[in-house]
């Protein structure tokens, strides 16, 4: 996978009330936003459905002030934060402790409880209700990952579906 791409995809499961999202290649905030607001418009988002972000393959150029001001833009918007939802971010275990940190300090400025982990059985484990099964969880990654919606390139016509 050519890790210079960021590519993203996700699928909403209505009945489970969870959105799965994987996220590769290198972020940074520009496209990390408008990665955002796609999914954001989605007709079958829900701000109060849990979400899983897996960024195990991405290399996330995001700085602190960089994620206040992502944040803050997003404070702006109704259709995104819900006082109940909670995201889980899958990461590689080597950004485990920085993302532990990093995202406890972003509780403080969102109504969003995040949970951080580092494989998809924990992951998984961790959704509430019927849940997902791991195997369930690591089929939907595959696929993602896989068949990415979008991926962002330098230079005109950055954004591209498929």
């Amino acid at each position: 996978m050519e890790s210079n791409i960021m590519k993203s995809g996700y699928t909403i499961l209505k009945d489970k009330e969870l959105v799965i999202e994987v996220i590769t290649g290198k972020v940074k905030l520009k496209k990390f936003k408008t990665d955002r607001d796609l999914l954001y418009c989605d007709n079958d988002y829900n701000p109060s459905f849990n979400m899983i972000i897996d960024t195990r393959e991405a290399q996330m150029l995001l700085t602190v002030e960089d994620m206040i001001e992502y944040f803050s833009y997003l404070s702006s918007k109704n259709n995104v934060f819900h006082h109940s939802r909670k995201t889980a971010i899958l990461t590689s275990p080597q950004f485990k402790n920085e993302y532990v940190t990093g995202f406890k300090n972003f509780e403080r400025i969102t109504p969003i409880q995040f949970y951080i982990f580092t494989d998809t059985e924990a992951c998984a484990d961790w959704i509430p209700g019927d849940g997902i099964t791991k195997e369930e969880l690591d089929e939907i990654i595959f696929y993602l990952k896989e068949n990415p919606h979008h991926q962002w390139f330098k230079g005109p016509n950055s954004i591209m579906g498929f």
